[in-house]
């Protein structure tokens, strides 16, 4: 079953990647993230999965594309997948301001 968990959206990168880290070391496996509201003030949303017993995933990469170009971002995104499986691309909030993050699965 999956479940959402809300994320305050003044997290850094950095802050958010050990958050959503945290809770896969929990048993957990992130399959999306994207931003939302919650009582009319804005939210991440981050979707899991509970995964069965064992090892975990292998660790999240998150990586703010700004608010370039989509070619610009599209660059971005195609030079992570050097270092990880994309996941999730989409607008979050980071710091209280919407931008584009790329989340990976790094390669084991």
């Amino acid at each position: 079953m999956a479940q959402i968990v809300i994320v305050p959206p003044s997290d850094t990168v950095d802050e958010l990647q050990e958050r959503l880290r945290g809770k896969e070391v929990a048993g957990f496996q992130l399959v999306t993230l994207g931003s939302g509201s919650v009582d009319g003030q804005p939210a991440i949303l981050a979707t899991y999965l509970r995964r069965s017993f064992g090892d975990a995933p292998p660790p999240l990469i998150l990586k703010d594309l700004g608010t370039g170009t989509l070619a610009q971002q599209e660059t971005a995104v195609t030079k992570g997948e050097a270092e990880g499986t994309l996941i999730s691309y989409a607008g979050v909030f980071i710091s209280d301001q919407e931008t584009n993050v790329a989340v990976y699965r790094q390669k084991p």
